[in-house]
């Protein structure tokens, strides 16, 4: 059979009728992008919060300690914040106290610990922050820990 202008033309414009109804959609979707991509270089960013405000001063965060607990007469625990804690039961009372002081000494001479900048919870109050901070807290903890308990 040979093919007639009406089969050709019609054919083509079920071909289009097909292409259209994919193009209109991808048209519109290519235009969002383009017109909120170019929203977006006019608007300039917000400012963080607090900046702006300096008559308020930015309240610190609370420096995050370990924090040591006598369990009866044998026992130690040390804490961190974030569930992190090592329980301890020692063989007598004697043992105990040596091993609290010498937490306690190293708690209060480490420079992770030091009031400074070290010492503090990172600037940012997010929840993230504040687990990296505690993280990193609970592994001085335990660098000390270790020492106490690897003595003579």
């Amino acid at each position: 059979m040979d093919s007639t202008p009406d089969r050709d033309s019609s054919h083509a414009r079920r071909l289009w009728a097909k292409w259209r109804h994919w193009a209109i959609p991808l048209g519109v979707l290519i235009l969002f992008v383009v017109v909120f991509d170019l929203l977006e270089r006019l608007v300039e960013p917000d400012a963080p919060p607090g900046d702006h405000v300096a008559s308020e001063p930015a309240t610190p965060l609370e420096p995050i300690r370990p924090e040591l607990t006598r369990l009866g007469s044998t026992g130690v625990r040390l804490e961190v914040e974030g569930g992190n804690r090592i329980t301890q039961h020692l063989d007598n009372e004697a043992q105990a106290d040596r091993l609290i002081a010498c937490l306690e000494e190293g708690i209060a001479t480490s420079p992770a610990f030091a009031e400074g900048e070290a010492g503090q919870p990172p600037h940012s109050d997010g929840l993230i922050a504040r687990s990296v901070r505690a993280e990193q807290v609970w592994n001085e903890a335990i660098r000390i820990h270790n020492e106490c308990t690897a003595g003579p």
